[in-house]
């Protein structure tokens, strides 16, 4: 357990280090697709009631957001490993590859909470988004996270 919680600390510590590149960098992503898009499809009108292109474009920003920044955020993790020479100090310590892989998963899973929360409070300013079910749309970015930083992870591991 002490070298899991080591692994996670060390994964959480490395994406909040450089919160401008993690965290600002697709919130300024996010923040330019609602500025252009919302701006160019506002004037189109739709079928949906109520419903307004801010307010549909936001949930999949965020969600998009979180998908790429799982990915980035194992694979680029095992690749920086790899390419610094310290990997071996990983595979070598006693931690099986289950413990191993879920200290990535979770880290990316925190860094999509985070980056969800901030992408939501940062486009508050075009349209306030409440989804209808908050659970719902957590275990959506949850289960996306895993499945991204998992797909990250093998990126990472075969990439040489």
């Amino acid at each position: 357990m002490i070298i899991f919680m080591t692994l996670l600390t060390k994964e959480i510590k490395r994406f909040l280090v450089v919160w401008e590149q993690t965290i600002i960098g697709p919130l300024v992503s996010a923040f330019l697709y609602e500025l252009i898009f919302g701006h160019i499809f506002s004037t189109i009108s739709s079928d949906l009631s109520n419903i307004s292109y801010t307010k549909f474009l936001i949930p999949g920003l965020v969600i998009m957001q979180v998908l790429m920044g799982s990915i980035t955020n194992s694979s680029s993790s095992i690749i920086l490993s790899k390419y610094h020479g310290n990997i071996i100090f990983l595979l070598m310590a006693p931690i099986s590859p289950f413990t191993m892989m879920n200290a990535y998963l979770i880290a990316c899973i925190i860094r999509s909470i985070i980056l969800s929360l901030v992408i939501f409070l940062g486009l508050a300013c075009f349209s306030i988004v409440i989804p209808k079910s908050i659970s719902l749309f957590i275990l959506f970015i949850v289960l996306g996270s895993i499945i991204s930083g998992g797909l990250g992870i093998i990126i990472g591991i075969l990439t040489s």
